[in-house]
């Protein structure tokens, strides 16, 4: 049997979990389809670029991406 601390220890940490999910979906709604960038000129992009690439059924990936511009 489960005392009525428990009980309420339970439901406060069930409320906070349901909270928190609730708070978090208005910033996964806001990131959009992203649209593609024209590129005219290389140079524009050279540089080094990291970010996370996420592949559906996979991990997240962390990547880096060197892109010259003298080619």
């Amino acid at each position: 049997m489960i005392s009525n601390g428990a009980r309420s220890l339970w439901a406060i940490v069930t409320l906070t979990v349901a909270i928190g999910f609730v708070a978090s979906l208005p910033g996964c709604a806001g990131v959009g389809p992203i649209a593609p960038v024209v590129v005219s000129d290389l140079k524009s992009v050279a540089g080094t670029w990291q970010g996370v690439v996420y592949e559906p059924g996979s991990e997240p990936d962390n990547v880096e991406l060197t892109i010259r511009g003298d080619r």
